[in-house]
Formats: C-alpha cells, sequence, structure tokens
C-alpha cells in the first residue's frame, strides 16, 4: 500500500481503442499528469492529479488513499501513546525519531511505520495541491474533501507516532491561516481544530477554550466592520455605533481578540454586555449559540482524555470563572451549564 501511495505514474494512461475490427491502437505517447489548475505535476501522483485516461497503478493509488484511514486505524490501533508536553525527555526522543526518520530510507523502514510515513508524505502533498485555484468546480470540491481527510489521517498518525506532531504542527497552522478567513472551508477547520487539542501545548487548549466560550458576544460584534462616524460625547445605542465609541473600543478589541491577554475586570464588560444584548435574537447569534455546547463537549471530552491534573485545574478555575460572563441567551446558558 505504500507503494500505490508514493509511487504511482506521473504520466496518463494509454486511452483505449473504441472497438471495431480497423480500429488500432493510438501511438501517440500519453503526456504527464497534471493538478487542478493546470499545471504539469512535478511531485508524486495523488488523488488530485489530473489526466485523461489513468494507469492501473494510478487506480491503485486513489483506492489505497480511500481506505487509508480506517487501514490506519487497524492496523497501527495498539499501543498509541500521545506526546506528553511536559515531558522534555520524550519531546527530545520525538525529535530525534524525527531526524531519523527524515533521514533514513522509507525502504528501510518497518512496515507499519513505512506506511505512517508514506501517508504522512502523501497527506502533506495532498494539502499543498489544495492551494492551488482549480479550473473546475468539482475539482475545487473534491479539494477540500481532500483536505478535511488528509488532516483526519494526519492527526491518527501523530496519535500512533508522536515524533510526526512537530513535523506537522507549523504546516497546520499556516493551512489554518490560509483558509481560516474563506467560509467555504469551514469544515476543513474542525479537523485542524481536533488536531491541536489533541497534540497541541496547554497554552494552545487554554486558547482554545477562550475561542470557544466567546463565540457569541463575538459575533455580535461582526456586522460592525463597517465604518461609522460617532460623537464621543454621545453615549451609543447601537453596536456600530459603539464600536467606533472610545469608551467601547479597548472592549471590542479585546472582545475580538485571536491571542490570549490578561483578562478584563468583569464589571468592565457589563455595560459592553447590555448593548449586545438586544442582539440575542440575530440568527447568526443564535446559529453560534447552538454550536458552542458542541465543541465545549468535544473539547472537554478531548481534555479529559489527554491532559495533565495541573492543566485540567486551570481550565476549572477558568470555566468556574466564565461560567456567569456567558451571553444572556438561556438555552445557550443551559447547554454550556449541562
Amino acid at each position: 500500500m505504500a507503494d500505490w501511495l508514493r509511487y504511482a505514474s506521473t504520466q496518463q494512461g494509454v486511452a483505449q481503442p473504441s472497438g471495431g475490427f480497423f480500429s488500432t491502437p493510438r501511438t501517440r505517447q500519453p503526456g504527464p499528469v497534471t493538478e487542478v489548475d493546470g499545471a504539469i505535476a512535478t511531485d508524486f501522483f495523488t488523488v488530485l492529479s489530473v489526466g485523461q485516461n489513468y494507469t492501473e497503478d494510478q487506480w491503485l493509488n486513489v483506492q489505497a488513499f480511500s481506505m487509508l484511514r480506517n487501514w490506519l486505524l487497524c492496523y497501527g490501533a495498539k499501543g498509541l501513546k500521545p506526546p506528553n508536553s511536559d515531558d522534555k525527555s520524550g519531546m527530545d526522543r520525538s525529535v530525534m525519531s524525527m531526524v531519523s526518520t527524515t533521514s533514513t530510507s522509507g525502504r528501510l523502514l518497518p512496515p507499519k511505520d513505512r506506511l505512517r510515513e508514506k501517508a504522512f508524505e502523501y497527506c502533506q502533498r495532498l494539502i499543498e495541491q489544495s492551494n492551488r485555484r482549480p479550473l473546475k468546480k468539482d475539482d475545487g470540491d473534491l479539494q477540500k474533501a481532500c483536505l478535511i481527510e488528509a488532516v483526519t489521517i494526519i492527526d491518527i498518525i501523530c496519535k500512533q507516532d508522536s515524533s510526526y506532531v512537530y513535523r506537522s504542527i507549523s504546516f497546520l497552522k499556516i493551512l489554518h491561516d490560509r483558509i481560516s478567513g474563506d467560509a467555504t472551508y469551514a469544515r476543513a477547520l474542525l479537523p485542524i481544530a481536533q488536531f491541536f487539542l489533541n497534540h497541541a501545548m496547554p497554552w494552545c487548549i487554554l486558547l482554545m477554550q477562550h475561542i470557544l466560550c466567546v463565540p457569541p458576544a463575538r459575533s455580535t460584534a461582526l456586522p460592525t466592520s463597517e465604518k461609522a462616524t460617532c460623537d464621543p460625547a454621545v453615549k451609543p445605542t447601537t453596536c456600530l455605533e459603539a464600536f467606533r465609541h472610545p469608551q467601547y473600543k479597548s472592549m471590542f478589541q479585546y472582545l475580538l481578540r485571536t491571542k490570549s491577554a490578561p483578562e478584563e475586570a468583569p464589571e468592565r464588560l457589563i455595560p459592553l454586555r447590555q448593548l449586545l444584548g438586544s442582539l440575542a435574537s440575530s440568527p447568526r447569534v443564535m446559529q453560534c449559540a447552538e454550536t458552542v455546547p458542541v465543541l465545549l463537549e468535544l473539547f472537554f471530552r478531548v481534555v479529559a482524555e489527554f491532559a495533565d491534573g495541573r492543566l485540567i485545574n486551570q481550565l476549572v478555575v477558568l470555566l468556574l470563572q466564565r461560567s456567569d460572563q456567558l451571553y444572556e441567551i438561556p438555552a445557550f446558558k443551559d447547554d454550556v451549564y449541562r
């Protein structure tokens, strides 16, 4: 299977004759496969490579990728060891393993490790291909589906061999930054979030917890990106006016931050919360309020499985502090408390 994934032909297949007694095979040599944007492929064949006809080993490549996730789950399910971010010696061993893996020919690895290595390379290649602009809409849909599958498979590989975590974090962060502003890639963000929940450092988990708790209030501020003029002497009556008002501007910046920061005093946010309360029935806010409890449940399920006692204690304290600051939607608060 590793060979099917990594060493399929990069030349298109020969077209079959249409049939008939007097038909003869085409003598024209097939050209190389292309990328979804029409460029000639310069790297190995994947399910996102494009051609008019495909060879037998290319079809095996596609079929191997279609079963790769389940194969890895069955083949490498025993002895999974998540990385311990507090164990420096474990991190050193992981880094050394990464170096030895990347500097050794894949053919010298044991079969299980070799399959993981080739699967990892394949998924990296798919992520690179997802950055290309497709010529056809169907190819764009296939890109997104393959991106979701590739990140999910990388997550599985990292659970089975922690040395891959340190090879994955940097390019998955880049991927997240690239697609996070594109609504058409919304589904692809979930497996990326799952990866960072499973494998990232404690500071990242704390930041994720903040991001999950804030969205209903955050989403009320999203429509305020338009420019507005306001008189500082006049108390704002709408979110749009408050967003430009000196008294509220720092509160909005705190609410919309993307990085961890010192926590604001709860009483400072009361005026802003009162102003945002009128948007509780907004469709955008309601949708966000329905989504957040589901994500929180997933978040704490992963934390309970992988986090150490110190991190859990930090999260419990943070959760208790935030529990009385939830956005005023009764059903949302009930779901979070539950």
